[in-house]
């Protein structure tokens, strides 16, 4: 019996087995599989954005997030806040 190849990291160029599932948008749902250290980076870009406009974000924000990110626009910044929300999902 051969047994399916384990699902690569949606982010460009990232060869790490996916072992997270990343909603880029919750309604329509749409996940991406990603790796730990890159899904770590999305949610931190988002939570950024969040607090930016203290408010949370639209599908089209998500998206627009989304893609900045994945052609290296979007950099996540490890701050206290971020690093204590990431602490959670040990």
């Amino acid at each position: 019996m051969i047994l399916p190849a384990p699902l690569r990291c949606s982010f460009p160029g990232c060869t790490k087995s996916a072992l997270h599932d990343h909603h880029v948008t919750y309604d329509p749902e749409v996940i991406k599989p990603l790796c730990r250290l890159h899904h770590e980076e999305i949610t931190i870009i988002n939570g950024i954005q969040a607090r930016k406009y203290r408010r949370g974000l639209s599908n089209k924000h998500r998206w627009w997030a989304w893609y900045q990110w994945t052609e290296g626009e979007l950099k996540p910044r490890r701050t206290k806040k971020a690093m204590e929300y990431l602490e959670d999902w040990k």
